[in-house]
């Protein structure tokens, strides 16, 4: 629940965390975070393209699912008008 509570604490723009972690997996905890806030920004990660991960990141409402070898999917997520347009 280390995740779910450091959400709860820092209450970020975005959440980005990996599928596969110790104690919660990745799932699990977005689930229990977007259960107690639904309008969490949500992006799953991972190095396994399986379709069973995607659809369960999809019903949890997660934002995007990201394979670890193409992070500028990542990047088109979080800045989709590009980073600059943040700054200003």
């Amino acid at each position: 629940m280390e995740a779910v509570a450091a959400y709860e604490r820092e209450q970020p723009d975005w959440v980005v965390m990996d599928i596969i972690m110790d104690k919660l997996d990745g799932l699990g905890a977005a689930g229990e975070i977007k259960a107690r806030h639904p309008n969490a920004r949500i992006v799953l990660v991972t190095q396994f393209s399986d379709p069973l991960f995607q659809e369960a990141a999809e019903r949890l409402g997660a934002e995007g699912y990201v394979l670890k070898d193409d992070l500028t999917r990542l990047e088109q997520i979080l800045w989709p008008h590009g980073r600059e347009a943040m700054v200003g």
